[in-house]
């Protein structure tokens, strides 16, 4: 929250990376502030599925604090989200590809 208590912009992230270990690219776009959609990639004339999976996780209000990268090095890809505020605690939310 800003100094008038009302949130600032918010810019959605918008990434590619395989973050279910099939090989194939996936499409992970922020929904809203508080839902992130999964397209997972797919072989065959549609490379990615029509129906996301949503999922209910905090999204910080900048796209560049929202990430792909291999935290564990097990060669699949996890989502790291950085939440950095000034006026409150900074957290990290990860999710690990199982």
């Amino acid at each position: 929250l800003d100094t008038f208590g009302k949130r600032g912009p918010f810019f959605p992230p918008v990434l590619l990376g395989d973050v279910n270990g099939d090989e194939h690219l996936d499409l992970v776009a922020g929904k809203s502030r508080e839902k992130l959609n999964i397209f997972l990639g797919q072989s065959g004339r549609d490379l990615l599925a029509r129906t996301p999976q949503t999922m209910a996780v905090p999204l910080p209000d900048d796209e560049r604090k929202t990430m792909i990268v291999d935290l564990n090095r097990d060669k699949q890809r996890d989502l790291l989200i950085h939440h950095a505020r000034f006026s409150a605690p900074q957290r990290l939310i990860l999710l690990i590809a199982k």
